[in-house]
Protein backbone atom coordinates (compact mmCIF):
# COMPACT_ATOMS: atom_id res chain seq x y z
CA UNK A 1 0.00 0.00 0.00
CA UNK A 2 1.35 3.41 -0.96
CA UNK A 3 2.45 5.71 1.85
CA UNK A 4 0.55 8.97 2.33
CA UNK A 5 1.34 11.65 4.86
CA UNK A 6 -1.40 12.94 7.12
CA UNK A 7 -3.21 16.20 6.42
CA UNK A 8 -4.87 16.26 9.87
CA UNK A 9 -4.26 14.75 13.27
CA UNK A 10 -6.82 14.39 16.04
CA UNK A 11 -5.52 16.63 18.84
CA UNK A 12 -6.55 14.26 21.62
CA UNK A 13 -5.53 10.90 20.11
CA UNK A 14 -2.83 12.15 17.70
CA UNK A 15 -4.29 9.75 15.15
CA UNK A 16 -4.53 10.71 11.50
CA UNK A 17 -8.09 11.66 10.50
CA UNK A 18 -7.39 12.47 6.84
CA UNK A 19 -4.40 11.76 4.61
CA UNK A 20 -2.99 14.32 2.20
CA UNK A 21 -4.29 12.13 -0.62
CA UNK A 22 -7.85 12.19 0.73
CA UNK A 23 -7.67 15.91 1.45
CA UNK A 24 -6.47 16.84 -2.03
CA UNK A 25 -8.82 14.50 -3.89
CA UNK A 26 -11.89 15.79 -2.05
CA UNK A 27 -10.87 19.40 -2.64
CA UNK A 28 -10.07 18.84 -6.32
CA UNK A 29 -13.52 17.31 -6.85
CA UNK A 30 -15.02 20.44 -5.32
CA UNK A 31 -12.79 22.72 -7.38
CA UNK A 32 -13.78 20.95 -10.60
CA UNK A 33 -17.48 21.03 -9.76
CA UNK A 34 -17.87 24.54 -8.36
CA UNK A 35 -15.08 26.48 -10.08
CA UNK A 36 -13.80 24.88 -13.29
CA UNK A 37 -17.22 23.64 -14.43
CA UNK A 38 -18.60 27.14 -13.91
CA UNK A 39 -15.83 28.72 -16.00
CA UNK A 40 -14.08 30.35 -13.10
CA UNK A 41 -10.96 30.37 -15.27
CA UNK A 42 -12.74 32.70 -17.72
CA UNK A 43 -13.54 35.03 -14.85
CA UNK A 44 -9.85 35.10 -13.91
CA UNK A 45 -8.91 35.96 -17.49
CA UNK A 46 -11.41 38.85 -17.56
CA UNK A 47 -10.30 40.15 -14.17
CA UNK A 48 -6.65 39.99 -15.21
CA UNK A 49 -7.51 41.91 -18.38
CA UNK A 50 -9.23 44.59 -16.31
CA UNK A 51 -5.95 44.88 -14.38
CA UNK A 52 -3.99 45.17 -17.66
CA UNK A 53 -2.54 41.67 -17.41
CA UNK A 54 -3.09 39.41 -20.43
CA UNK A 55 -3.37 35.73 -19.51
CA UNK A 56 -4.89 32.65 -21.15
CA UNK A 57 -7.53 30.28 -19.75
CA UNK A 58 -4.79 27.66 -19.55
CA UNK A 59 -2.69 29.94 -17.33
CA UNK A 60 -5.75 30.68 -15.19
CA UNK A 61 -6.47 26.96 -14.72
CA UNK A 62 -2.87 26.24 -13.79
CA UNK A 63 -3.05 28.98 -11.15
CA UNK A 64 -6.29 27.56 -9.72
CA UNK A 65 -5.02 24.00 -9.55
CA UNK A 66 -1.56 24.93 -8.24
CA UNK A 67 -3.05 27.11 -5.49
CA UNK A 68 -5.07 24.21 -4.12
CA UNK A 69 -2.94 21.17 -4.90
CA UNK A 70 0.18 22.63 -3.27
CA UNK A 71 -1.43 24.73 -0.49
CA UNK A 72 -0.72 22.06 2.16
CA UNK A 73 2.59 20.80 0.78
CA UNK A 74 4.36 22.11 3.89
CA UNK A 75 2.54 19.48 5.95
CA UNK A 76 4.78 16.89 4.25
CA UNK A 77 7.66 18.08 6.46
CA UNK A 78 8.94 15.01 8.34
CA UNK A 79 8.90 16.93 11.61
CA UNK A 80 5.11 17.37 11.44
CA UNK A 81 4.48 13.77 10.46
CA UNK A 82 6.72 12.38 13.21
CA UNK A 83 5.58 14.62 16.08
CA UNK A 84 1.85 14.58 15.12
CA UNK A 85 1.19 17.71 17.14
CA UNK A 86 0.13 20.18 14.46
CA UNK A 87 1.27 21.95 11.33
CA UNK A 88 2.18 25.44 12.52
CA UNK A 89 4.13 27.22 9.78
CA UNK A 90 3.26 24.80 6.99
CA UNK A 91 1.99 27.67 4.82
CA UNK A 92 5.48 29.22 4.82
CA UNK A 93 7.03 25.99 3.55
CA UNK A 94 4.26 25.48 0.98
CA UNK A 95 4.61 29.01 -0.37
CA UNK A 96 8.39 28.89 -0.49
CA UNK A 97 8.31 25.61 -2.45
CA UNK A 98 5.80 27.05 -4.95
CA UNK A 99 7.89 30.21 -5.29
CA UNK A 100 11.02 28.13 -6.01
CA UNK A 101 9.30 25.93 -8.61
CA UNK A 102 6.58 28.24 -9.98
CA UNK A 103 8.17 28.85 -13.36
CA UNK A 104 8.55 25.13 -14.03
CA UNK A 105 4.92 24.67 -12.98
CA UNK A 106 3.93 27.06 -15.77
CA UNK A 107 2.53 29.73 -13.46
CA UNK A 108 4.38 32.54 -15.25
CA UNK A 109 2.50 35.86 -14.90
CA UNK A 110 0.27 34.57 -12.10
CA UNK A 111 3.05 33.22 -9.90
CA UNK A 112 2.95 36.22 -7.50
CA UNK A 113 -0.83 35.79 -7.10
CA UNK A 114 -0.47 32.06 -6.42
CA UNK A 115 2.27 32.82 -3.89
CA UNK A 116 -0.09 35.21 -2.08
CA UNK A 117 -2.98 32.72 -2.20
CA UNK A 118 -1.00 29.79 -0.81
CA UNK A 119 0.54 31.91 1.94
CA UNK A 120 -2.76 33.46 3.02
CA UNK A 121 -5.13 30.49 2.58
CA UNK A 122 -6.00 30.56 6.27
CA UNK A 123 -3.26 32.72 7.68
CA UNK A 124 -2.27 36.33 8.15
CA UNK A 125 0.61 38.41 6.78
CA UNK A 126 0.95 40.04 10.21
CA UNK A 127 1.42 36.82 12.17
CA UNK A 128 4.57 36.22 14.18
CA UNK A 129 7.45 34.26 12.71
CA UNK A 130 6.51 30.55 12.56
CA UNK A 131 8.48 28.13 14.68
CA UNK A 132 9.49 25.73 11.91
CA UNK A 133 11.51 27.55 9.25
CA UNK A 134 14.87 25.75 8.96
CA UNK A 135 16.09 22.26 8.06
CA UNK A 136 12.91 21.44 6.18
CA UNK A 137 12.75 17.84 4.97
CA UNK A 138 9.75 16.96 2.79
CA UNK A 139 8.34 13.55 1.89
CA UNK A 140 9.30 12.91 -1.75
CA UNK A 141 6.68 10.20 -2.26
CA UNK A 142 3.84 12.50 -1.28
CA UNK A 143 5.20 15.37 -3.37
CA UNK A 144 5.31 12.96 -6.32
CA UNK A 145 1.62 12.31 -5.69
CA UNK A 146 0.79 16.04 -5.70
CA UNK A 147 2.77 16.55 -8.89
CA UNK A 148 0.96 13.64 -10.54
CA UNK A 149 -2.41 15.27 -9.75
CA UNK A 150 -1.16 18.59 -11.11
CA UNK A 151 0.09 16.84 -14.28
CA UNK A 152 -3.28 15.12 -14.72
CA UNK A 153 -5.13 18.45 -14.46
CA UNK A 154 -2.76 20.73 -16.38
CA UNK A 155 -0.46 18.58 -18.51
CA UNK A 156 2.55 20.18 -16.79
CA UNK A 157 5.08 17.77 -15.31
CA UNK A 158 7.70 18.85 -12.79
CA UNK A 159 10.65 16.52 -13.30
CA UNK A 160 13.09 18.08 -10.84
CA UNK A 161 12.31 19.67 -7.50
CA UNK A 162 13.73 20.16 -4.03
CA UNK A 163 12.70 18.34 -0.86
CA UNK A 164 15.21 19.81 1.60
CA UNK A 165 15.81 23.43 2.61
CA UNK A 166 18.44 24.25 5.21
CA UNK A 167 18.20 27.99 4.69
CA UNK A 168 15.97 30.44 6.55
CA UNK A 169 12.80 29.68 4.58
CA UNK A 170 10.72 32.35 6.31
CA UNK A 171 13.33 35.09 5.83
CA UNK A 172 13.78 34.35 2.12
CA UNK A 173 10.03 34.15 1.55
CA UNK A 174 9.33 37.46 3.29
CA UNK A 175 12.09 39.10 1.23
CA UNK A 176 10.39 37.83 -1.92
CA UNK A 177 6.95 38.99 -0.79
CA UNK A 178 8.37 42.44 -0.05
CA UNK A 179 9.79 42.60 -3.59
CA UNK A 180 6.37 41.74 -5.03
CA UNK A 181 4.61 44.32 -2.86
CA UNK A 182 7.07 47.08 -3.85
CA UNK A 183 6.79 46.34 -7.58
CA UNK A 184 3.01 45.77 -7.55
CA UNK A 185 2.06 49.46 -7.45
CA UNK A 186 -1.49 48.89 -8.70
CA UNK A 187 -2.00 45.88 -6.38
CA UNK A 188 -2.82 43.76 -9.43
CA UNK A 189 -1.25 40.56 -8.06
CA UNK A 190 -2.89 40.82 -4.66
CA UNK A 191 -6.24 41.50 -6.34
CA UNK A 192 -5.84 38.44 -8.53
CA UNK A 193 -5.09 36.38 -5.43
CA UNK A 194 -8.61 37.08 -4.07
CA UNK A 195 -10.44 34.72 -6.45
CA UNK A 196 -7.72 32.11 -5.94
CA UNK A 197 -8.23 32.42 -2.18
CA UNK A 198 -11.97 32.03 -2.68
CA UNK A 199 -11.39 28.78 -4.57
CA UNK A 200 -8.92 27.47 -1.96
CA UNK A 201 -11.25 28.33 0.93
CA UNK A 202 -14.17 26.55 -0.69
CA UNK A 203 -12.24 23.41 -1.61
CA UNK A 204 -10.30 23.31 1.67
CA UNK A 205 -13.37 23.64 3.87
CA UNK A 206 -15.40 21.18 1.82
CA UNK A 207 -12.59 18.64 2.07
CA UNK A 208 -12.29 19.25 5.81
CA UNK A 209 -16.03 18.59 6.21
CA UNK A 210 -15.51 15.06 4.81
CA UNK A 211 -13.06 13.93 7.47
CA UNK A 212 -15.49 13.90 10.39
CA UNK A 213 -15.07 15.65 13.70
CA UNK A 214 -16.07 19.20 14.52
CA UNK A 215 -16.82 21.37 11.51
CA UNK A 216 -16.27 25.09 11.11
CA UNK A 217 -19.24 27.36 10.28
CA UNK A 218 -17.84 27.80 6.76
CA UNK A 219 -17.40 24.07 6.12
CA UNK A 220 -20.97 23.42 7.32
CA UNK A 221 -22.32 26.12 5.00
CA UNK A 222 -20.33 24.85 2.03
CA UNK A 223 -21.55 21.31 2.62
CA UNK A 224 -25.16 22.52 2.77
CA UNK A 225 -24.80 24.39 -0.52
CA UNK A 226 -23.11 21.41 -2.16
CA UNK A 227 -25.83 19.01 -1.03
CA UNK A 228 -28.58 21.42 -2.11
CA UNK A 229 -27.15 21.76 -5.61
CA UNK A 230 -26.80 17.98 -5.95
CA UNK A 231 -30.41 17.51 -4.84
CA UNK A 232 -31.64 20.09 -7.35
CA UNK A 233 -29.76 18.37 -10.16
CA UNK A 234 -31.23 14.98 -9.25
CA UNK A 235 -34.74 16.43 -9.13
CA UNK A 236 -34.19 18.14 -12.48
CA UNK A 237 -33.19 14.78 -14.01
CA UNK A 238 -36.34 13.17 -12.65
CA UNK A 239 -38.56 15.89 -14.14
CA UNK A 240 -37.02 15.41 -17.55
Amino acid sequence: MRHFCSAYFDKSTRESTQTISEHIYEGINYLDEFNIRRRFDEYLVRLAGYLSLAISREEARRALYASYIFHDLGKLHHKYQEEKTGFGGHEVISTYWVYRHGRELGLEKLLPSVVYAVYLHHHDLRKKKPEVVRNVNLCRECIDFLISIYREKTGVDLLKYETKFKEDVYGKLIARLNQIIISDREYSYIRLSYPLLQAIHGADNFSASRRGGKQSPLSREIEKVSNSIKALRENFKLIH
